[in-house]
């Protein structure tokens, strides 16, 4: 081991080394992103090596550390406003929440400086130790924000090519290469020692070779860029609060407030990037919180189709294809399939013949027969609770009879016992069998609020839920065939004879006639828009607040069914059975029908 050399601080006032340090600090953090002057970066060590030359190790030890803390508490000042407001800090809160994190962060700096000292004393070449020091602290001093002296240099794309061989890092340890030659020529004039021409010259055919291999990646890369395809990218914040982004403080009702409001921003940014062309659409880490439990694909369907001799079709986005019955565990003998509802993509429900209740799980098939005299319209599943959970369904009879009928298991039992459950028994409503004089009911559906209204002859307007079933003031005296409640908010739309269209919220209704065919079906599609139509291909759509609009282009023929997809395809289903597929725009889509 070489003698230590004598200890002779070249700067020899303590006030004008802290100082030279400090301004290492500073000229640090304002090369880096946010103050941009990147060129900084080529010599913001040098006055903390000058600081420290011919200090012991903890006295460089101590320079660097406070070079370190001014980088971290200038470099990330913006803590203090994420802090307040994300995390809803008092001020002095955040403030010494940056200091301290300013403080771990600088040792880095200040174990490189010690380090440094600890080689010089012991007869390493300063030029080299600095370099290697320096480099060395970057590398061993964990963060919690990590960060790199390379980081600043990415304006200087020649410079940054070489990341591709060594990372960031290499960068890093290049900058700290030339940090450490220029600080060796100041102290050896300062001094009047050598200069240290080997490490600079090393040091200036390096940063040559660097500039000379980023132009050539740069210029290949370019080639490459030039001959690909395009992807044209958006991204969304939200600017979420982190109390906010889970709202787990908020009451239940509350919670699932904020956490749809929340993903209807993020929707709704999203919407507007891809009107204005994007093919791809980034959203930030944890954006997303389920209102339950996390959602999982257990279908790759878009839509299912059911009808006479127990007949069950899936879309899946490209074409329809039949579900064997044998397959699904259905009786052999099914006949018309009505008021088929799937509140999930393993889980549907179907009324067969108007005499039982269809229900195909994962777990297989169950039938639940409808007591006697009771005629089946239709199968109406209320959406899931705040939780995740879905409640019970409401099967509704033609007479207003109203029973709740859960779901079957979606998963095996955990006790290893195998086989299909029993079918669920029907649990009649408060006013269930004891039927409402003079009413004839069609159809029923359920919106995003839960409420459940069914529609019938005579104008009839009914509501149900766990108390019962009772009539609603109805605004008109045509019959209605059909109704549907929006997935995502509190709209119910209904349809019949004479072009009747009703629209309301669960509890009021009004009228809204629409030419005079007698219409058979009404959907919502994405952004609650709304769909009617029926006789002689009739079809309208509009949105919430707009007009309704004629959709051009369809066969003349009467639809009975139909329906909207996740991505805004609609399926429609005609008397004759054709099955026609619109998309692109709602009021001039392109058709598509599909083979029988």
């Amino acid at each position: 081991m070489a003698p230590a050399l004598p200890r002779t601080a070249l700067i020899p006032v303590p006030a004008l080394r802290w100082l030279l340090a400090i301004t290492s600090g500073v000229l640090t953090f304002l090369a880096f992103p946010g103050w941009n002057y990147h060129y900084l970066i080529w010599f913001c060590q040098v006055p903390l090596l000058v600081a420290a030359a011919g200090l012991p190790t903890m006295a460089g030890f101590r320079l660097g550390l406070l070079a370190g803390f001014v980088t971290n508490f200038g470099g990330f000042h913006w803590i203090t406003y994420m802090l307040a407001e994300f995390g809803h800090l008092p001020a002095p809160v955040t403030w010494a929440i940056l200091a301290l994190q300013a403080l771990t962060q600088g040792l880095t700096t200040a174990v490189g400086a010690g380090l440094w000292r600890y080689c010089a004393e012991r007869g390493v070449s300063p030029a080299l130790s600095a370099w290697l020091a320096l480099w060395a602290g970057e590398a061993a001093v964990p963060m919690i924000f990590p960060w790199f002296m390379g980081n600043a240099a990415s304006p200087e794309l020649a410079v940054i090519q070489i990341a591709d061989l060594g990372g960031v890092q290499l960068v890093s340890g290049l900058l700290f290469a030339v940090n450490a030659a220029l600080a060796g020529v100041v102290l050896s004039l300062a001094q009047g020692s050598a200069l240290p021409w080997r490490f600079v010259g090393t040091t200036v055919l390096a940063v040559l070779l660097t500039l000379g291999y980023g132009q050539l990646r740069i210029t290949s890369v370019d080639a490459q860029q030039a001959s690909a395809d395009k992807l044209k990218l958006g991204l969304v914040e939200g600017n979420v609060g982190i109390w906010e982004k889970e709202a787990r403080q908020l009451a239940p009702s509350e919670r699932l407030t904020t956490l749809r409001h929340n993903l209807l921003k993020h929707q709704q940014m999203t919407a507007k990037l891809q009107q204005e062309g994007a093919d791809l659409v980034v959203w930030p880490e944890s954006s997303y919180v389920p209102f339950g439990s996390i959602p999982v694909l257990h279908s790759r369907d878009d839509a299912l189709l059911a009808g006479a001799g127990g007949t069950v079709l899936a879309f899946d986005g490209k074409e329809v294809r039949p579900l064997a019955p044998d397959r699904l565990g259905l009786p052999r003998d099914l006949g018309l399939l009505s008021s088929l509802s799937w509140p999930r993509g393993d889980l549907w429900r179907a009324v067969d013949s108007g005499k039982r209740v269809i229900t195909v799980g994962p777990l297989g098939a169950q039938v639940t027969d409808l007591p006697q005299g009771v005629v089946g319209i239709a199968v109406v599943q209320p959406p899931a609770d705040w939780q995740g959970e879905l409640p019970a369904g409401y099967v509704i009879g033609q007479r207003g009879e109203a029973f709740r009928l859960p779901l079957p298991p979606l998963h095996a039992p955990a006790t290893g016992q195998t086989g299909q459950a029993a079918p669920a028994s029907l649990q009649p409503l408060p006013a269930g069998t004891a039927a409402l004089p003079g009413l004839d009911l069609t159809a029923a559906a359920s919106n995003a609020e839960g409420f459940v209204v069914a529609v019938g002859r005579d104008g009839a307007l009914v509501a149900i839920d766990d108390r019962g079933v009772r009539k609603l003031k109805s605004p008109v005296s045509s019959h209605l065939w059909t109704i549907a409640g929006d997935s995502s908010g509190p709209l119910m739309l209904a349809a019949g004879d004479n072009g009747q269209v009703l629209t309301g919220d669960g509890q009021l209704f009004r009228t809204e006639p629409l030419g005079d065919a007698a219409l058979f079906v009404a959907f919502f599609g994405p952004g609650s828009r709304m769909y009617v139509g029926g006789s002689g291909g009739a079809l309208w759509t509009r949105l919430p607040g707009q007009p309704w609009t004629a959709v051009a282009g369809l066969p003349k023929t009467d639809w009975v069914a139909g329906g909207a997809t996740w991505r805004g395809t609609v399926v429609l289903t005609g008397r004759d059975g054709q099955v026609v597929v619109l998309q692109g725009d709602p009021a001039k889509p392109k058709v598509t029908a599909l083979p029988q």
